[in-house]
């Protein structure tokens, strides 16, 4: 295994050590109990524990909730039994996706010493029951269904005479509650199992484990069992298996480009390499095998063989017998035996066209090598039409006598002569595809399963960006993958000229620029620095760049970026990944999201590259949209400016006019004012009557 990005949560393990010296009034040996639990498991299986088991079984022995993330083959099972290593009256209940897994573990536990049953509705009866009261069976595997929905079952889990004695409950194959659970899944109970907490005492520990789960499908694990947030991690890489990215050259119906799994060993007349082959339709798969049969010789042809849901158990059993034997080399599959199958020995897994996720591909990929002492590939086979895109009929089309494009493969725009295993990261960086753009892929694709496909470094870095796996720590025994080994193969510039003239792998040249008329025409300056000559070099006059980057985005314009990365955000995912198992979140982290929001400078690819750490899964998927996005936000930021500048300046031209108006007609009637207060008022006089009753004074 790689390495665990905290083994344990520290501090919760510490404070269970605690807790158990309180509750025991006695001190607590750590490790005492490591070194006694790996002694019984050496002795009992042969092989020497890692810390990250021991540190498993401590956690469950304690009655710690974990979330163990290993990679498949890594040994997740081992920590089941460790309950009853330091138990002996523990028993221990596993919830299993598949009846073909319950028997297979039912059978390894069994082999080791531990009394096992797979309950089902095959085997559930009255005797079982009296058997496992009677403690007959220490182990318990069964479905969700069987242990929500039977009310004997759940009566007899739930007796205090049995249940006083259960010490964990274990949940295997955990990504089942996100990928087969909730409302709309088709097998709903994944996603109550959490209920069986009310079954069990509360003291009892939940194990969940997996080994393809991203942060989101945590999240959602972990909401289901009721766990706190510090729980158990481990990293899901596995260091023996190269992975390997191929596009399909034929036609859906044609499966030529599988010839090599049965046509390598013919022509050096060896045995076959074991391998299984993974497809997502059942009549599928007999397709294959009959085309695969056909390349063989008579009696080579009974190493073919089919395996699904449709098969009868007993026909299915037999299958898995001769193919874990070696009877059958090559197995063409579907999930049903992704998950049941435990074959240490499979050399070469092969998944012909895309799966729904990253996680399942990552999921069956680990079914190759195993064992630690072999090494496996893991070729994942891609359809043409996942390169493709569409660009929607105008509504206006061009004028000319050319018909509108509907369709065109991003490779025919390639040299011939360049591999064609995968998509040019060039070429895909530069087509807009999106939910606002010109052009759309052809073939849906998890945006998780889209950058493995398509990248060009390293696999392994998107895939453990896509499960936020931490940094490993054990070395690869096998090439990496793929892309890794074109790198190591590539020849190398030998001389310091050949260096700086070289043109780095994997990265497109700088295209020429045309002569640029405007600049050409400018005139020459003198330069007002001297060169070491004391002479003042002529130099170019060249124009401002169009854009022009500024500092970072603040206040409104910020909050404007925010809100449409937000919605583009949500609307993506909400669009191309609803059925993904992970959310806008995943898509486009907060962290991611605030960077570029506020990097006004972001402007090219390479700059959105550079400012994202950890490196954007999504980046050569989604990287021209939220550029797109961004911008196209500045602008209508900037039209929304600009209009209100404008509106100011006409409201304050508008105030400015009413203002002279006001102050012109105040000096009107002031004017006014003063003319009439300058000229004299009329006077009439009166003549006073004298009454007539008056005599007169005899006064003229």
């Amino acid at each position: 295994m790689s390495a665990a990005s905290n083994t344990v949560s520290r501090d919760l393990l510490n404070a269970a050590r605690a807790k158990k010296t309180l509750d025991d009034d006695q001190p607590y040996s750590s490790s005492s109990f490591r070194a006694t639990m790996k002694q019984k498991i050496e002795k009992l299986c042969k092989v020497s524990p890692y810390d990250w088991q021991l540190d498993v079984s401590e956690a469950l022995c304690l009655g710690l909730d974990t979330l163990l993330l290993a990679a498949t083959g890594e040994g997740k099972s081992l920590p089941f039994i460790a309950p009853l290593l330091h138990d002996n009256n523990a028993l221990i209940l596993i919830i299993s996706p598949l009846n073909a897994l319950e028997e297979d573990l039912a059978k390894r536990f069994t082999g080791m010493g531990f009394p096992s049953i797979a309950v089902n509705g095959e085997t559930w009866n009255a005797k079982l029951r009296t058997n496992i009261e009677n403690r007959m069976h220490r182990v318990l595997l069964t479905s969700p269904e069987l242990a929500l929905k039977n009310v004997e079952f759940r009566k007899m889990i739930s007796n205090p005479s049995l249940s006083k004695d259960i010490r964990a409950v274990i949940i295997d194959e955990a990504h089942c509650i996100q990928q087969w659970g909730g409302a709309n899944g088709f097998r709903a109970d994944w996603g109550e199992v959490g209920r069986l907490r009310a079954l069990v005492p509360p003291s009892v520990p939940f194990l969940a484990t997996t080994a393809t789960a991203t942060p989101e499908v945590q999240r959602q694990i972990r909401t289901s069992l009721q766990f706190g947030d510090d729980t158990t991690y481990f990293v899901n890489d596995r260091h023996n298996i190269t992975s390997e990215v191929h596009k399909i050259t034929h036609t859906s119906s044609d499966y030529s480009d599988l010839d090599f799994v049965v046509d390598d060993a013919l022509a050096d007349d060896r045995e076959i390499q074991k391998t299984m082959i993974f497809v997502d339709s059942i009549s599928e798969t007999h397709k294959i095998a009959t085309h695969l049969r056909s390349r063989l010789p008579n009696l080579k042809r009974r190493e073919i063989a089919v395996y699904h849901a449709l098969r009868t158990g007993q026909a299915k059993k037999k299958v898995m017998r001769d193919f874990r034997r070696g009877k059958i080399r090559v197995l063409v599959t579907t999930d049903a035996c992704g998950m049941g199958a435990d074959i240490p020995d499979v050399e070469l897994v092969v998944q012909f066209k895309v799966p729904a996720s990253l996680s399942i591909w990552i999921q069956r990929a680990g079914r190759a090598a195993r064992s630690p002492h072999i090494k496996g590939r893991a070729m994942l086979f891609v359809e043409k039409s996942v390169f493709e895109i569409i660009r929607p009929r105008s509504k206006n089309p061009p004028s000319g006598d050319d018909p509108p494009e509907e369709v065109e493969p991003l490779r025919d725009r390639e040299d011939d002569n360049e591999n064609d295993d995968a998509v040019s990261k060039n070429a895909t960086e530069q087509v807009p595809v999106g939910r606002d753009g010109t052009w759309r892929y052809r073939k849906t694709v998890e945006a998780g399963l889209r950058a493995y496909i398509e990248t060009m470094d390293c696999r392994r870095i998107v895939s453990d960006q896509y499960f936020d796996n931490p940094e490993r720590i054990k070395a690869l025994t096998v090439v990496c993958c793929d892309n890794c080994e074109k790198k190591a193969l590539a020849p190398q510039p030998t001389s310091t000229a050949q260096q700086e003239n070289a043109t780095p792998t994997n990265r497109p040249t700088t295209p020429v620029s045309p002569p640029n008329p405007e600049v050409n025409s400018v005139h020459s300056t003198p330069s007002r620095n001297h060169n070491e000559n004391g002479k003042r070099p002529m130099v170019l006059a060249v124009p401002e760049p169009d854009i022009k980057p500024v500092g970072a985005r603040r206040d409104k314009r910020l909050a404007a970026a925010r809100e449409a990365l937000n919605n583009w955000r949500h609307g993506t995912w909400l669009e191309r990944y609803p059925h993904a198992s992970f959310g806008p979140k995943g898509l486009l982290p907060d962290v991611h999201l605030t960077t570029i929001a506020s990097g006004a400078r972001i402007i090219t690819l390479d700059d959105l590259g550079n400012a994202l750490k950890p490196r954007w899964v999504f980046l050569s998927v989604h990287g021209p949209e939220v550029l797109a996005v961004v911008k196209k936000a500045d602008e209508d930021f900037k039209a929304e400016q600009d209009q209100l500048r404008d509106a100011k300046k006409e409201n304050a031209k508008r105030l400015k006019v009413e203002q002279q108006e006001r102050e012109k007609l105040e000096k009107s009637q002031a004017r006014k004012a003063v003319e009439s207060a300058s000229q004299p008022e009329d006077i009439i006089w009166t003549q006073p009557q004298v009454p007539k009753s008056q005599p007169s004074n005899g006064v003229l």
